[in-house]
């Protein structure tokens, strides 16, 4: 007989007891209880006889009723539908089931927020790019005199904020795809590409060489003066336009000024026999002209040639019949072909002597007096200032 079958009949004898159990009329509630008259404080000889008969009742009751189970089919379990879980078992899965859903949504929360940190990371990271290369514009416009031939220089300060931005997703490939869709690098080869290309492209209309004119300069110290022209070619021997800038190697021996793009002026100030060099500089390509510095009078036979001769005063007036004659003094200015005064003597004349007459002959001023006698009087002649082969003139009239 099985276990089962046997906790049935336990369970149907233990209902059979019914009137007969304890709460019989040998139960512990009846007359021979423990409340009857032969109740715990008297609790004699014939309680426990009654008791045993109790017991002895009840174990044939439970042995009849197992044998009439035994005799009697046992009812079928009702059927059960292919593949249905035991009503225990269907539960133990739904609450794997739902064990297995709330790991899989604590995982998926925690993905999620390590997205959104490294998303931040990221865009915190890339705003800091973003002011670098402000930065970065403004260093090359501050800079831009210095920085102009450098090429190479304005490309690398313009892609180095590139290489701060995060890398993002490409750092979850391998091998060569983990950097070629680095964004950094793929930023940094396209910035030195454009480089290359222009680099090379532009190559041969850049400044390529810069001559002088004349290729050396010689200037009386004392403050003489010299002109110097720039021609700027590229390398197929083009004239270009680019903007030069002229500096003095030694200023204390000679200055210069730049009254125009490729024209220089050079001052020499140092004592003579000493020289220096003009640096003239266009777009990275820097060229030297040599100056020696010589005494004034030295330099005398190479000062430049006399273009103008101007006086302090238009015409002059003597009177010569005063007592005494009255005279007027004349000064003349002898200037090259850009008007800067030249260090030349003038020799004076006059057209005729029998109205008025100079003296000195010679020097930067000269004195004009009216001719001795009456003859002259009444009249005008010229008065003439003559230097390195230019001759000017002024009135003077004898009254």
């Amino acid at each position: 007989m099985s276990e089962a079958m046997t906790e049935a009949f336990d369970a149907e004898a233990y209902e059979a007891a019914g009137e007969a159990g304890y709460e019989g009329e040998a139960g512990y509630e009846g007359e021979a209880g423990y409340e009857g008259e032969a109740g715990s404080e008297a609790y004699g000889e014939a309680a426990r006889r009654d008791e045993r008969r109790r017991r002895d009742r009840q174990q044939r009751i439970i042995v009849a009723r197992r044998q009439a189970q035994v005799r009697r089919p046992s009812a079928p379990p009702p059927p059960r539908r292919p593949g249905a879980a035991a009503p225990s078992q269907t539960v133990r899965a739904i609450r794997a089931d739902v064990r297995a859903m709330d790991l899989d949504t604590q995982a998926a929360l925690l993905r999620l927020r390590r997205e959104l940190d490294a998303a931040s990371r990221m865009a915190y990271r890339n705003a800091w790019v973003a002011e670098l290369s402000t930065n970065a514009s403004q260093i090359l416009d501050s800079f831009e005199d210095d920085l102009h031939p450098h090429d190479w220089a304005r490309a690398l300060i313009r892609g180095l904020p590139d290489l701060a931005l995060a890398p993002g997703n490409p750092w979850k490939k391998q091998g060569l795809e983990r950097i070629l869709y680095d964004p950094r690098f793929g930023g940094s080869v396209l910035v030195a590409g454009i480089w290359a290309v222009g680099h090379f492209r532009n190559r041969g209309h850049g400044v390529h060489d810069i001559t002088f004119s004349p290729p050396s300069v010689t200037v009386p110290t004392g403050g003489g003066t010299a002109t110097v022209m720039a021609n700027v070619t590229d390398r197929n021997g083009n004239a270009l336009t680019n903007q030069i800038s002229w500096s003095s190697q030694d200023p204390a021996v000679a200055t210069v000024s730049a009254p125009s793009n490729n024209t220089a002026v050079i001052t020499g100030v140092g004592s003579a026999g000493t020289a220096t060099f003009i640096v003239a500089k266009a777009d990275g390509i820097t060229r030297t002209v040599p100056v020696t510095i010589v005494p004034a009078t030295v330099a005398m036979s190479v000062q430049p040639k006399v273009h103008g001769i101007y006086f302090s005063v238009s015409a002059v007036t003597v009177d010569g019949a005063a007592a005494p004659p009255t005279t007027a003094s004349i000064t003349a200015y002898a200037t090259d072909e850009n008007g800067n005064p030249l260090p030349t003597s003038i020799d004076w004349a006059s057209l005729d002597p029998a109205v008025a007459t100079v003296n000195p002959t010679s020097g930067a001023s000269t004195v004009v007096s009216a001719a001795p006698g009456s003859a002259g009087l009444g009249h005008t002649t010229l008065i003439l200032a003559k230097a390195d082969g230019i001759t000017r003139s002024v009135f003077a009239t004898s009254k």
